[in-house]
């Protein structure tokens, strides 16, 4: 009977460990990734989604990729305020032709200078542009939303047709590769 004692004690001290070393901190969760064509250009899509990291330790989404099925590259973008990274510039935004200095697109069919979007108080110069990577915080969960952060797919290979899915991806600093089921919608 004290032979067996040690047997038995074993699997419990291994599921204590297991649980001490992070069973119950939490884990980096991806939800709600939606994607559409870009209402302004073609060839292009965008991928949006929420992360969510209930780990105690910083996180960092680096990129995507998707199968060549669907786009050719994705690039991690965020959407800023030419303005306000312009404050003091010669020319009145009022006085700017929006048409002037301003493509609407590069070669590769993206955004390549400035975009005007509509506010209350005029037009705001809007710019896009790649990002290394992308924080998230521990704890917190970021957004990937219109008009801010967001994964630009280039290149489609095809239309993005509302209903359909894809598989996107996702590649972290910590958690590495996770894969999420992208559902193509009208709007997101």
């Amino acid at each position: 009977m004290t032979r067996s004692r040690p047997f038995m004690i074993a699997p419990l001290l291994l599921a204590l460990l297991l649980t001490a070393c992070g069973g119950t901190a939490g884990e980096l969760e991806v939800r709600d990734a939606r994607s559409r064509m870009s209402p302004m250009l073609t060839g292009v899509g965008a991928v949006y989604l929420d992360v969510s990291n209930d780990t105690e330790v910083d996180e960092q989404l680096l990129g995507a990729t998707v199968d060549p099925s669907v786009a050719a590259r994705v690039e991690l973008h965020e959407t800023f305020d030419v303005d306000a990274e312009h404050e003091g510039m010669e020319q009145d935004v009022d006085e700017m032709d929006p048409m002037e200095d301003h493509d609407a697109m590069d070669d590769d069919g993206e955004m390549g200078h400035d975009a005007m979007a509509p506010t209350p108080e005029g037009f705001a110069m809007m710019g896009m542009r790649e990002i290394e990577a992308l924080d998230i915080p521990a704890g917190e969960t970021v957004s990937l939303v219109p008009g801010g952060y967001h994964l630009m797919l280039l290149e489609l290979a095809d239309d993005l047709v509302p209903g359909e899915t894809f598989e996107l991806t996702l590649r972290f600093a910590t958690a590495g590769e996770v894969t999420v089921d992208v559902e193509v919608r009208e709007d997101v």
